[in-house]
């Protein structure tokens, strides 16, 4: 008496009667893979084209630095101070 209840309809019957569908969650999970995978291959190719010389900036030093011969020369400067207006 509490066991399932049958339809006397099939599901495809089913669905014309009520008139709604079911979906299938598989293309839902295709789309949502798809979308993860597309937005990898961008961020990829994006990367690579940013980093490829990422050392511009900072030469390698191998050695000591010679600065022998090499003279500074120091100015004064005179600070002037006016008032705004």
């Amino acid at each position: 008496m509490w066991g399932p209840v049958l339809s006397p309809l099939s599901s495809g019957e089913k669905e014309k009667v009520v008139g709604v569908q079911k979906k299938s969650p598989w293309k839902l999970i295709v789309m949502v893979l798809s979308v993860f995978v597309l937005g990898g291959i961008v961020y990829w190719v994006i990367e690579a084209k940013t980093s490829s010389n990422p050392t511009v900036g900072s030469p390698l030093v191998s050695g000591g630095v010679d600065y022998t011969g090499q003279t500074i020369r120091m100015t004064d400067i005179v600070a002037k101070w006016k008032r705004a207006e």
